[in-house]
């Protein structure tokens, strides 16, 4: 009868740790893709161009290579198109590890800009065997190669999501230290 009890209060705490593990909501567009914006109200007294230029300056403080992340820049439009990779510990899928790549636009205007990821793709790979695992974000099952439960596919999109707003907010604080750094 002990060991009943054992084997049920194992069971209930597996079921709690699955159900706290991903409780994110992710952001959307009208299509149902992931889509995560941000609009970012300043002081009237910054131009567009001044925010435009503390954004380049911020991109090269974040990025190792501003010029492999921007693929598309017009200072007199207002906006700055790229592409980056998480850099940060990989995701351990099972057999496969994982990283996640980011479409980033930043658009500008007087007294504030707009940043838009608005593609998430994943990508995964084995050290072992050939590993196909489809994107997290859009995919609710494992098709081929590595399969994980619902739970784990559900903590990779917390995952991929919590890496959208560090690099945000990191690009956000850099980009008004910037912007209200002084000449010495």
């Amino acid at each position: 009868m002990k060991n009943l009890f054992y084997i049920i209060l194992l069971f209930l705490a597996l079921y709690v740790h699955k159900i706290s593990i991903a409780q994110c909501d992710l952001p959307t567009n009208e299509q149902g893709n992931y889509e995560y914006v941000d609009v970012i109200n300043l002081d009237s007294a910054f131009s567009r161009v001044k925010i435009y230029n503390s954004a380049l300056i911020s991109m090269s403080s974040i990025f190792k290579s501003v010029n492999d992340v921007i693929e598309v820049k017009d200072e007199n439009a207002g906006y700055i198109i790229g592409k980056f990779t998480t850099e940060s510990t990989p995701f351990r899928l099972a057999n496969c590890i994982s990283y996640f790549r980011f479409s980033i636009r930043l658009d500008f205007k007087d007294s504030k800009y707009r940043i838009v990821i608005n593609y998430l793709e994943h990508n995964a790979f084995s050290l072992s065997t050939s590993c196909s695992c489809p994107n997290p974000i859009t995919s609710d099952k494992c098709d081929g190669g590595t399969c994980l439960y619902k739970y784990e596919w559900d903590k990779q999109r917390c995952e991929a999501h919590n890496e959208v707003i560090r690099a945000v907010e990191n690009l956000k604080d850099l980009i008004l230290k910037n912007l209200t750094y002084t000449e010495w």
